[in-house]
């Protein structure tokens, strides 16, 4: 959508500055990544510029992309939320593909990229992590970090969709690198399938539980080791940045 200079222009800053070899006033428009902008002059001293809708805009900004996220779904609002604020992408342009699994290696980029994407201080020690992928350096500093585990020390399964239990244990671990505080644990009783959670996530499964990350199943179950599809992720890191990090950064 083009936005007239005088327009709302959301967070995007307008750089004015004279150029004395061309005679005349530049425009140069920036957002608040730093990224310039490209300005045309519509003539009149008015110019107009696109602003893309890329993950980094409002939640009033959004401009729904995927033709497979329809409103009223019970995903819809998760989904623009981790559009807009840059925590997934679409498969393509148009889908989102919601109810396909996510992989360990996307949920170690996601939370990578949501520190800001720091470099690691050791060399991947995963043999099926390979060099230059999307994921490398983010599993690398995560598995440093012990925000995630591998299956040995030298298999992680990058590719291997990640279970709703291994979701609520990166998530735990992750608040605990971070500081947050916030140990609320709730029974589990009341998921019919309780007892099939693996011991080691049984406390990270009570902790998401208690703070609204990780809902039940309309039948009752919290399918545990179930596949944590695109969607389901979508609303456990919507509920997470909102429930916990915003709570613990005031």
């Amino acid at each position: 959508m083009k936005k007239k200079l005088l327009c709302r222009i959301l967070s995007v800053v307008l750089l004015l500055c004279l150029l004395p070899a061309c005679g005349s006033n530049a425009v140069s428009v920036m957002d608040k990544n730093g990224k310039i902008v490209e300005v045309t002059a519509d003539g009149s001293d008015t110019y107009s510029f696109q602003l893309s809708n890329n993950g980094s805009g409002s939640e009033d900004s959004w401009d729904n992309p995927f033709v497979d996220v329809t409103e009223g779904a019970w995903y819809y609002d998760a989904i623009r939320y981790c559009y807009i604020h840059g925590l997934m992408r679409g498969t393509t342009k148009t889908t989102f593909s919601p109810y396909l699994p996510t992989s360990r290696g996307m949920i170690a980029a996601t939370l990578w990229r949501m520190e800001g994407s720091p470099a690691a201080s050791r060399p991947n020690t995963f043999a099926d992590v390979p060099d230059s992928q999307y994921y490398t350096e983010a599993i690398t500093w995560a598995a440093e970090k012990g925000i995630v585990d591998g299956y040995s020390d030298e298999l992680f399964g990058p590719e291997d969709a990640i279970t709703r239990e291994q979701m609520a244990a990166v998530l735990y671990r992750y608040a605990s690198y971070n500081d947050y505080d916030d140990r609320r644990q709730a029974s589990l009783s009341r998921f019919t399938d309780a007892q099939n959670a693996s011991a080691y996530a049984q406390p990270a499964l009570s902790w998401a539980v208690a703070n609204d990350i990780i809902n039940g199943m309309e039948d009752h179950t919290i399918d545990p080791r179930g596949d944590a599809t695109r969607a389901q992720v979508a609303s456990i890191l919507m509920y997470y940045r909102e429930n916990i990090a915003k709570k613990a950064n005031g």
